[in-house]
């Protein structure tokens, strides 16, 4: 069955939403008959979604006659969506959106706390396998978002260019698109923060995280590993993008671009002026790539990248400068492959740049060793 808040403020909810046997057993069913679930009618906090399996929904016809929606269609609404487990829902055709879940025109809703799985978007230029969000601006915090898909932008979460919000704690891993944004597809400026975003696979730009031009997110405090199979920036690719995009404090560790595409390993700033600090990039890899860059490719802007730790990584520099001009200051580039600089002057000894081994904590400890050896 399909159910419709209609502008209520009930609870809707399993008698036990902490309880995962519980909540897997309390199942709404869409049946492929269109959203399991559907607010539209102006549903604020009040109106509760808790402790449920919501499953086979195939989405809300959208102006395109793609579908949008598959699990659960908001628009212009802002439930309380919570310890549910949102697996295998689907919406597609032209310009479909939100496999698991859609935000359409100031769904400002929070999304807590749900397992959002194996839901998928497709057909042509589709968006969002798990979330998607138009003109909206959702807290989405704390969810497992895995083995999600979409054909176009946005396997995990896709937000558009008039989406904002705050995206954190959540784990984002085994996400799939075919073009980009694997885990995170951000062409708004919602804040990514505290993630863990891992194992995720787009064949284009940005594994891991891509970043548009129209966009100027903060993307801070994230683990960001183990990304794969993207022509441009394994980790993150940043294209076309203003220096109002930072990416700050995240651990950006052994993801990889594709052999035979243009390389980034962990970042690629394409035609982007980025602002790139406080990073511990590492054991990322460009190998084989056309250009390289296996901590950091710059090809076109002038990207900022200050106070970083760039070490061991593997395939055409740490970083590689093509046709860019980024600016480097404070940061140790060490024991990268084949060069700490390529395409540049080497940077040791100015500005505040060394390279010398950064001390590690351990195998997988990427704290620093205090004097005493931690």
């Amino acid at each position: 069955e399909c159910i419709n808040f209609a502008g209520k403020s009930v609870t809707v909810r399993s008698i036990d939403p902490a309880n995962p046997a519980v909540v897997a057993g309390t199942i709404i069913d869409g049946g492929a008959a269109g959203s399991v679930v559907t607010f539209n009618s102006g549903e604020g906090a009040s109106a509760v979604l808790m402790g449920l399996t919501i499953t086979n929904g195939s989405g809300t016809l959208n102006s395109y006659g793609g579908f949008d929606g598959g699990g659960i269609y908001c628009s212009g609404s802002s439930p309380t969506i919570a310890k549910n487990v949102i697996i295998g829902n689907s919406a597609l055709g032209t310009l479909a959106a939100g496999g698991g879940i859609v935000c359409h025109s100031g769904a400002n809703a929070l999304i807590d706390c749900n397992t959002i799985s194996t839901n998928t978007t497709g057909g042509f230029n589709t968006y969002g396998g798990g979330i998607a969000c138009f003109g909206s601006s959702p807290t989405i915090s704390g969810n497992l978002i895995m083995g999600n898909t979409a054909p176009m932008l946005g396997g995990g979460i896709y937000a558009n260019q008039t989406s904002g919000g705050m995206i954190s704690g959540n784990t984002i891993g085994g996400n799939a698109s075919t073009s980009y944004g694997g885990g995170v597809c951000l062409v708004g400026s919602p804040t990514l923060s505290g993630n863990l975003i891992t194992a995720n696979t787009a064949s284009t730009r940005g594994a891991g995280v891509y970043v548009n031009n129209t966009a100027s997110p903060v993307i801070e405090g994230n683990t960001i590993s183990g990304n794969t199979g993207a022509s441009q920036g394994g980790g993150i690719c940043s294209y076309q993008n203003s220096s109002s995009t930072v990416i700050k404090n995240n651990l950006i560790i052994g993801n990889s671009a594709k052999s035979g595409g243009w390389g980034g390993g962990g970042i690629h700033c394409y035609s982007s002026s980025a602002t790139i600090q406080n990073n511990t990039i590492v054991g990322n890899s460009a190998a084989g790539s056309a250009i390289g860059g296996a901590g950091i490719l710059c090809s076109g802007g002038s990207a900022s990248i200050e106070n970083n730790i760039v070490a061991g990584n593997l395939g055409g520099g740490g970083v590689y400068s093509y046709q860019a001009s980024p600016s480097i200051s404070y940061t140790n580039f060490f024991g990268n492959t084949s060069a700490n600089y390529v395409g540049m002057t080497d940077q040791t000894g100015s500005n505040g740049n060394i390279s010398v081994e950064p001390m590690f904590a351990g195998v997988g400890d990427y704290h620093l060793q205090s004097r005493q050896g931690r």
